[in-house]
């Protein structure tokens, strides 16, 4: 896998800043420029952690969840919240099925 387009570096920024510094355009033309595959790698590590001291944020990764529920619990589909940590609309739409919850020995 190579390295993303000039035009893909400067929208992926812009999307991230809401506006490609002019610096960081200047290192990723620096680095597309370079023959040596080691030195291109130094530049990158640089140059990335130039972009993550001037981040506003880092937006780390999250860790796996996982939802479970008995087969007789109807309309739901394991959403844990809708919109901002609020459970109560799932809640207020989910149905029980007696009959198959009764079938099932429960």
């Amino acid at each position: 896998m190579g390295f993303p387009s000039p035009q893909r570096v400067t929208e992926l920024l812009q999307q991230w800043r809401q506006g490609s510094p002019a610096a960081v355009d200047e290192l990723m033309a620096a680095v597309y420029a370079e023959p040596d595959e080691r030195v291109r790698q130094v530049k990158v590590k640089l140059m990335v952690r130039e972009i993550l001291d001037k981040a506003p944020s880092i937006f780390l990764p999250t860790p796996y969840a996982y939802t479970a529920w008995w087969p007789w619990v109807k309309n739901y589909g394991g959403e844990l919240r809708a919109g901002s940590e609020r459970p109560g609309p799932i809640h207020a739409r989910i149905w029980v099925d007696q009959a198959l919850k009764k079938q099932m020995g429960y």
